[in-house]
């Protein structure tokens, strides 16, 4: 499993809906990944993960499969499909910003935290 997309830099989870996709085996559309991410010099194919936020919904195919089995459906990619929202250098943003990090607290309020087993607090 990956741990971040090599464009937006996301982080995977495992209850997101992001889907993260390997660099294509088919050497022309791997060429097609790279020239379309500003990956133009040193890149490792083996190490390259996009999440799906970089693809829109015509890349995918239906998974007939999981489908016909009753099981929750797979974001499969079409062949040749190229990475196309929220690229370097694109005027296409992705479809669904990274949240915003959460404000830290101030550092010089103390705190206390009441666990089951023992009580914790601090003095920052």
């Amino acid at each position: 499993m990956p741990s971040n997309c090599s464009i937006c830099g996301d982080v995977s989870a495992g209850s997101s809906p992001r889907i993260f996709h390997l660099a294509p085996r088919d050497e022309t559309t791997r060429n097609k990944w790279r020239e379309k991410c500003g990956k133009d010099k040193i890149w490792n194919p083996k190490t390259f993960y996009i999440c799906s936020d970089h693809f829109n919904e015509d890349s995918y195919k239906r998974d007939l499969r999981n489908e016909l089995l009753n099981l929750p459906p797979r974001k499969l990619l079409k062949e040749g499909a190229i990475p196309s929202v929220g690229l370097p250098n694109s005027s296409v943003p992705a479809s669904s910003p990274s949240p915003s990090p959460l404000p830290l607290p101030p550092t010089s309020v103390p705190f206390h935290f009441t666990h089951p087993h023992k009580k914790i607090s601090s003095q920052l």
